[in-house]
């Protein structure tokens, strides 16, 4: 039950204060579900606000979850995203940023 609230929450909360990335690596997922997946976002030398899905994402898997600093948003109607498109991500904890 602790596992299943800590992702609600998170998942509800980052609809509301989405931030706009450049994708570093092409995804693929199954077309029809919004997913809410663990990445890490950082500022490139150009300024850029870039993001990284990470790998291992079951729930079960801590080490992407420890690594993460914000969650990427996948919208449900697509089947990919190609690396450089931007994206929509998160910050794990509201009002810390993302890096």
């Amino acid at each position: 039950f602790l596992c299943f609230s800590l992702y609600s929450y998170h998942a509800w909360l980052a609809q509301r204060i989405a931030i706009k990335a450049k994708l570093l690596n092409a995804i693929y997922k199954k077309q029809g579900f919004r997913t809410f997946s663990k990445a890490c976002a950082r500022v490139n030398q150009q300024g850029h606000m870039c993001v990284e899905m990470l790998l291992d994402q079951g729930s079960y898997q801590s080490r992407s979850f420890a690594l993460s600093n914000c969650w990427l948003i996948l919208p449900e109607n697509v089947e990919s995203i190609d690396a450089g498109e931007l994206v929509e991500i998160a910050p794990m904890v509201p009002n810390h940023g993302v890096i």
